[in-house]
């Protein structure tokens, strides 16, 4: 008798806890769902057109940037936007300068990834002396698709890394009519992945790519060309060896 009613008086005590479980269970389920939906909407693709061509309309800075309907104008104002961690930048096929400093600069802290709306439709290019595109030290991780960028002869390096700690991927990227580097740092990157069909191609006497990298971050190079016209001494890769040894 004793333990039938011992039994009786703890059933209740464990339809408690039960309900309490499903409860904790359902709060942890809604929980999780907004933690994606906030990461999903984190996550924004941008995009960028002075032609009204692939379903573009010629865009204005005075728009959103987050359609093909509402694009930005100009490549730079773009980045300029795009200063929180992981978006992608779109930019619809045509040559892209930015007259205000002769090359473009990331404003993102974290990561970033531009691509172009075609293959090789879309070119970087400017009038600098130093560089085309330049990286800032919140830019942690920086991915480059099958864009161009144009040095058009005058400037030194096709891309500068300004700061330290960033992961390199040059995904079909190329780079052209540089005269120093196609990318060049003199700090310390984490990580280098370079694949997709990227290419190279240097006038005169050039650093293919002359980058620092951290001893413990990663290298992969492959599937690219590289080619330069005029002296023969250039160097393609130049890596510390204590980096190779690493």
């Amino acid at each position: 008798m004793v333990n039938t009613e011992k039994i009786q008086t703890d059933e209740p005590s464990r339809q408690l806890s039960k309900r309490k479980f499903l409860s904790l269970g359902k709060v942890i389920f809604i929980a999780a769902l907004f933690f994606v939906a906030a990461s999903s909407a984190s996550a924004a693709t941008y995009y960028v057109s002075q032609t009204a061509t692939n379903s573009y309309v010629v865009g204005s800075n005075s728009n959103n940037g987050t359609s093909k309907s509402t694009p930005w104008l100009t490549v730079q104002y773009a980045l300029s936007q795009i200063t929180t961690t992981g978006h992608t930048l779109i930019v619809n096929d045509g040559t892209y300068s930015n007259p205000a400093t002769g090359y473009f600069i990331t404003n993102t802290t974290g990561s970033l990834t531009i691509n172009p709306e075609t293959p090789y439709g879309a070119t970087l290019t400017g009038t600098s002396t130093n560089r085309i595109l330049y990286q800032q030290s919140g830019t942690t991780s920086l991915t480059l698709g099958s864009v161009i960028i144009d040095a058009t002869s005058t400037a030194a390096y096709g891309m500068q890394v300004g700061g330290t700690g960033l992961s390199l991927t040059i995904n079909g990227t190329k780079f052209q009519g540089f005269t120093g580097a196609a990318m060049y740092s003199g700090n310390l990157l984490k990580n280098l992945t370079m694949s997709g069909g990227w290419s190279i191609i240097g006038t005169g006497n050039v650093t293919g790519v002359y980058l620092v990298l951290n001893q413990a971050g990663a290298i992969s190079i492959s599937n690219g060309t590289f080619t330069v016209t005029g002296s023969t001494a250039a160097r393609r890769f130049w890596l510390p060896p204590q980096v190779l040894r690493a």
